[in-house]
């Protein structure tokens, strides 16, 4: 085992650990309902478990592998394909939250239902979603350090998503970069590449993707992408065989907790990778060589039992748009294939050599062959619906543009350290089957276009909404304190927005939410849209219109009993 200095690989910008901020709220949430304590306590105990997992790792990130103008350079773009995927998406008339409607009015409330998930959990520790609940604590730790309104958690914790999905493929290619550091053009040429693809599969695949499952509603879905990045991560850089796959299992424990729909692919990929670490450790003990080969099978027998689990909720009918799955699929083989071309790396293996690429790559190749290959089972089973098999394959997509980032990066690299034909070669078949595997996901999100457009150009808007009216809020809140009233409840004709504004202030349950009772019983004020309750004759009725543009003038109505 090497000295706990080089338990990292080098050449990843340092700035990087700032994500891990975030981990202490994320594994609260599991704590709390694994031990059933507070928030607070749940919260120490997350930073416990924190410290204790990165202690191990700190004076491997001391020291200056790069130049100055390489560490610079590497920071200075990873803080530009930050800005990118945190703000590309962000429009100010929707606050970075809007809702998807069809041209019927139909579209998501997904998201409203998550809040009243989230004040299940977090005020009535009920164990909530399944349990996936790091998402939640997140929204409570940034809650209790003063957001003004949920919303301002809610889109935190949504940009954090995209922010991560685009930072860390940017980071393991510099890992990579760093066999090459000592060619100034080379290292430069995989960090412009490694930009450049970033750019441009944040643009055509990821943030679309992205975008329509904040529209719809699914941000526990989004924000699950959180805790598969980090195990890329990890299993990129973490050196020691063994404190490599102790941090895994750490991470397997913390998907759980988030959002464990790809849980099946994740638990494949892990007997492939125990297989590949039995593989490689020839000159460990035979006893350690046969504990990871049953841990392998344990593995996989763990992949047919959570699918087999899983089976029932294909047959769930739920409000998405289709995309195309099987043009998704072409894509992700397509990606698969460009990865193992750059990991065998043949023809220049020699050159590749210390590169850490197989390592590099291995994770999102696996996890996208895995999501395949459930993929096919699950068009074996009865009929189903097109929700959860539609929502499938989401983690693969975005992983596997991840990857193209990296390869793209050390073609890129190694070409302008040897500018020689089998490098050439080599590097043009890969590039090309990995542009090809963009092109084929991209076309296959075609669905979500009108409303990536929309966000990302501004109007006019056809599928954009807001999930709920900040100034309706206000005036909610402020009503409220003014007339030392509980809230009983609001009614508008956008379904959306009268889940999640109801949710907001912790009113009504799902059920609720369809028929909804306005309670205007003594000590309470109720609220409603002109012309959406039969309250708009109330003698006591007080009405206040405001304009949220681009959106016409809306009129809202309180009275208070």
């Amino acid at each position: 085992m090497p000295p706990r200095s080089q338990w990292l690989r080098a050449g990843w910008p340092r700035g990087l650990v700032l994500l891990a901020l975030v981990l202490p709220a994320m594994i609260a949430g599991a704590i709390q309902l694994v031990v059933h304590v507070g928030w607070s306590l749940s919260f120490a105990g997350g930073a416990l478990v924190t410290v204790a997992v990165a202690a191990p790792f700190v004076r491997a990130l001391g020291g200056r592998p790069l130049s100055a103008a390489q560490e610079v350079g590497a920071h200075a773009i990873l803080v530009a394909v930050a800005a990118f995927a945190g703000a590309l998406v962000y429009n100010r008339h929707f606050h970075g939250l809007p809702n998807y409607q069809n041209s019927d009015g139909w579209g998501g409330a997904d998201g409203g239902y998550h809040v009243i998930f989230f004040w299940d959990f977090v005020k009535r520790g009920h164990d909530t979603y399944h349990g996936f609940v790091a998402m939640y604590s997140l929204w409570e730790a940034l809650r209790r350090l003063g957001s003004r309104h949920l919303l301002v958690a809610i889109d935190g914790s949504l940009v954090y998503a995209r922010v991560v999905a685009a930072v860390v493929p940017c980071a393991i290619a510099f890992s990579v970069l760093h066999r090459f550091r000592g060619e100034r053009r080379a290292w430069w040429a995989g960090a412009v590449a490694a930009l450049v693809a970033t750019l441009a599969v944040q643009y055509l695949v990821v943030l679309p993707l992205l975008n329509f499952h904040t529209m719809g509603g699914f941000w526990a879905h989004v924000f699950g992408l959180v805790p598969l990045f980090f195990l890329w991560l990890a299993d990129a850089l973490v050196r020691p065989r063994l404190v490599r796959l102790a941090v895994l299992c750490a991470g397997l424990v913390l998907v759980r907790y988030t959002y464990a729909l790809n849980l099946a692919d994740l638990c494949g990929l892990f007997g492939a990778l125990l297989v590949v670490e039995a593989l490689g450790a020839r000159t460990s003990p035979a006893w350690m060589r046969a504990a990871l080969a049953a841990a392998a099978v344990a593995a996989f027998i763990a992949a047919r039992h959570v699918f087999i689990l899983s089976e029932p909720i294909f047959a769930q009918w739920g409000w998405v748009l289709e995309h195309d799955v099987g043009a998704a699929e072409r894509g992700l083989s397509l990606a698969v294939v460009a990865g193992a071309l750059t990991m065998l790396a043949w023809p220049v293996r020699g050159a590749a050599a210390h590169s850490g690429i197989v390592r590099a790559l291995r994770f999102p190749v696996l996890f996208a062959a895995a999501d395949l290959i459930v993929l096919a089972f699950v068009r074996r089973l009865p009929p189903t619906t097109f929700y959860y098999f539609n929502k499938y394959d989401v983690a693969a997509l975005a992983l596997a543009a991840g990857a193209l980032v990296v390869v793209a990066a050390f073609w890129a690299a190694l070409c302008a350290s040897q500018a020689r034909l089998p490098a050439l070669a080599a590097a043009l078949v890969a590039v090309a089957v990995a542009t090809a595997g963009v092109v084929r996901m991209h076309r296959s999100l075609a669905a979500f276009d009108t409303g990536f457009r929309e966000q990302v150009f501004g109007g006019p808007y056809e599928r954009s909404y807001p999930w709920v009216m900040p100034a309706t809020l206000d005036r909610i809140q402020r009503t409220l304190d003014d007339e030392h009233k509980a809230f009983g409840g609001y009614k508008s004709r956008h379904f959306a927005m009268r889940v999640t504004t109801n949710a907001i202030f912790d009113h009504g349950d799902i059920g609720w939410m369809h028929q909804p009772h306005l309670d205007d019983s003594p000590g309470h004020c109720i609220f409603w849209d002109r012309g959406a309750s039969g309250h708009d004759k109330l003698p006591q009725r007080q009405c206040a219109s405001y304009v949220q543009e681009p959106f016409p003038t809306v009129e809202v109505c309180s009275a208070c009993f």
